[in-house]
């Protein structure tokens, strides 16, 4: 737990964060929905004061794809200039809930049983788990999220005002349909 803390909590505001989130799960026994929530609102108030995401603003690129509404307003200057929001509207339902690290060259890549929705949060125990082989891993990471970033079909890019506009292909690039090549790939 202290490896991973260390790792993923960068400022002394992170560090509070989370000890007041301990504190609330395990001594005052908050539900753990009510914890994301406060996070959350913790957070739109951090952006509200002008507060960067310390990711993006480390150089890190955030690329996400959302299947429904989001309420992060990327591109933003000086805030979230490295931060993407992309959304996939097909025939398809289908979402995958894949979350892929860069960590300087040390790749990690996890599946999630649901996103954070509020049903999910408070009526089911969800999970997040690593996909360790490399095989499977590298799968993954091309049919899922290689795929989907490269669709100009379907996808649509969210801009720092809300707004939507539809990602076409460059001049002389073939266009790229991600559900249709997950239909080819995996109905042969």
């Amino acid at each position: 737990l202290l490896r991973v803390s260390k790792r993923a909590l960068k400022t002394l505001l992170a560090w509070a964060l989370a000890l007041i989130a301990f504190v609330a799960i395990a001594f005052l026994k908050l539900p753990f929905p009510l914890i994301v929530l406060g996070a959350g609102a913790l957070g739109m108030l951090a952006s509200a004061l002008g507060a960067r995401d310390p990711s993006s603003q480390a150089g890190v690129e955030i690329d996400l794809i959302v299947r429904g509404a989001c309420s992060l307003r990327p591109g933003v200057t000086g805030i979230s200039d490295r931060i993407r929001v992309r959304s996939i509207v097909g025939r398809l339902l289908e979402h995958s809930r894949v979350y892929w690290f860069g960590n300087d060259g040390q790749p990690e890549l996890y599946c999630s049983s649901a996103d954070w929705l509020e049903r999910n949060l408070l009526r089911r125990i969800e999970v997040s788990f690593p996909i360790l082989d490399p095989e499977v891993s590298r799968r993954v990471f091309d049919e899922v999220l290689a795929n989907y970033l490269a669709d100009t079909q379907q996808a649509w890019e969210l801009h720092a005002d809300g707004s939507y506009s539809r990602i076409l292909p460059e001049a002389g690039q073939a266009a790229h349909n991600a559900q249709q090549q997950l239909i080819d790939s995996l109905c042969r």
